[in-house]
């Protein structure tokens, strides 16, 4: 399940190619230092990024990839 508490480097390393969606936002997240301390959260402030927003697009991504992987709750859609 993607949610807010994650640290940005964990889903970089969980969804192979999901760094582009955080470019979309304007978030330089592959290779930052911060990413492996800051929770999506974090980051999405620091960049003054919309949190609904940028969690609705790594979750979409996920879908496209096969799924996050995560807890299931979703059913893998």
């Amino acid at each position: 399940m993607i949610h807010k508490d994650l640290l940005v480097s964990d889903v970089l390393e969980a969804f192979e190619g999901v760094g582009e969606v955080f470019k979309v936002f304007g978030m330089n997240c592959v290779g930052c230092a911060k990413a492996k301390a800051e929770t999506l959260e974090q980051a999405a402030t620091g960049h003054g990024v919309d949190l609904d927003k940028l969690l609705a697009a790594i979750h979409n991504f996920a879908k496209a990839q096969g799924g996050c992987g995560g807890c299931g709750g979703c059913g893998g859609r």
